[in-house]
């Protein structure tokens, strides 16, 4: 047997790693985006006093005695005052309280800056409207920000002489013993962060019914309610007409309604029909497809393009000389309680439901003419939902333990496309 030998072939692969270094060597990687900071709101100006201080009001007034308090007295003495520490004490026995870490007021801090720098941009953003060839912006007199509510992100609740709320009265310390449910006891403490909360949102540039036409309640809500329904004479209709300052509303979701297959009269004539009284066929989805995403709730958020078409209702509807304002629009991350903190700052969901009804807020100003006031969402940092803490809707979140915040994306594209927009 005879055995050939073949020479390797190395020239050609060596000729190829050659190109190969070549190539690399003439490619210039491209530079990282350069970091951006956000932008703070400019310096406050002085703000308007509306009321001078008690003591120097109360000499207008008969001669009266005033209480004040601290904090419920295990041995209260004053058994004979009628709003005495007795008084107070009383109100709360019968309530279990956690207490918070600290009972005094937080002055400020400066927000590091390594925590105003913004994320990198959104994987897809809304186009630019040009109308008239200008890009559309908000009026100069435009209200945006977020919101938030007292019992759900103060704490503090047996504090300075607070009362028990009509919800302290009613659970009574009982709440579901789930992971996420609790009570609203110390919740984010802002009753005495508030001043850290403010600058926080300052330091990424975050600002801040029939009857209204004249009319009677309608008549099915009388009939539903009976008399507990207050009537009003022709004169009072007459002088409500018209007063209202402006028009409110929340939106959270949207569902599809449609007429019944006997009819909207058939089933308004039958209180025995099972769709009664509102005689509508509800859904929250369309040829099989829901109407948006879901959040942490059991319900789609609502869409863009709808809040468009709701802000023209209300506006043709309900006018008013102040315009609309959307009082609270927002949305919790699924599962965001499962999430690190790395990855809740860095989730897409609220920037992905946030964006795109600003965009149709400004094309319902621009494009449609619409009134619109302001904007607030909900809600500037995660807090106590009625029972528990698993909705995290805020836009910051924090630690329960040591109340230290930290903010989430959506904050910065929120404020970003907000000052991106305003007018010049």
């Amino acid at each position: 047997m005879r055995i050939q030998s073949t020479p390797l072939q190395r020239a050609p692969i060596l000729t190829l790693c050659l190109v190969q270094v070549a190539a690399q060597e003439a490619y210039q990687w491209p530079s990282y985006r350069p970091l951006e900071y956000a932008t703070p709101v400019s310096a406050a100006q002085e703000a308007p006093t509306y009321a001078r201080p008690y003591s120097q009001l109360s000499t207008l007034l008969e001669p009266r005695s005033t209480t004040t308090w601290n904090a419920p007295d295990t041995t209260p003495t004053d058994h004979g005052m009628e709003y005495g520490n007795a008084a107070l004490s009383s109100l709360w026995a019968p309530i279990p309280v956690l207490s918070p870490s600290f009972t005094t007021t937080a002055s400020p801090t400066p927000v590091p800056s390594a925590e105003l720098i913004k994320p990198p941009p959104l994987p897809l953003q809304p186009s630019q409207d040009i109308t008239s060839n200008k890009t559309l912006t908000f009026p100069e007199d435009f209200q945006w920000g977020f919101a938030g509510a007292a019992l759900q992100i103060e704490g503090a609740i047996q504090s300075e002489g607070r009362g028990p709320s009509i919800w302290e009265n009613r659970s009574r310390g009982n709440y579901s013993s789930s992971p996420g449910a609790g009570p609203p006891d110390i919740a984010a403490l802002n009753y005495y962060l508030y001043k850290q909360d403010i600058a926080r949102l300052a330091a990424v540039g975050v600002q801040s019914c029939p009857l209204f036409l004249g009319e009677n309640v309608p008549q099915s809500m009388i009939d539903a309610v009976g008399d507990r329904v207050p009537s009003y004479t022709p004169e009072e209709l007459e002088l409500f007409n018209g007063t209202a300052d402006f028009f409110a509303f929340d939106i959270y979701t949207a569902s599809y309604h449609s007429e019944p297959e006997s009819g909207f009269g058939a089933c308004a004539a039958d209180s025995e029909h099972p769709l009664y009284p509102e005689c509508t066929v509800t859904s929250t989805s369309r040829g099989g497809w829901e109407a948006n995403f879901h959040g942490n709730v059991d319900r789609p958020a609502v869409p863009a393009e709808h809040v468009r078409a709701i802000l023209g209702f209300l506006q043709a509807t309900y006018p008013t000389k102040g315009g609309i304002t959307i009082a609270e629009f927002g949305l919790p991350a699924f599962k965001a309680s499962d999430m690190s903190t790395d990855h809740i700052r860095s989730d897409l969901a609220q920037s992905e439901f946030y964006i795109p009804i600003l965009n149709e807020v400004l094309k319902a100003i621009n494009i449609d003419g619409v009134h619109v006031k302001g904007l607030y969402g909900w809600s500037y940092l995660d807090n106590w939902e009625w029972g528990q803490y698993d909705d995290k809707y805020g836009v910051q979140g924090y630690n329960q333990t040591t109340q230290e915040r930290f903010y989430k994306r959506a904050i910065f594209d929120y404020a970003g496309f907000m000052q991106e927009h305003r007018a010049a």
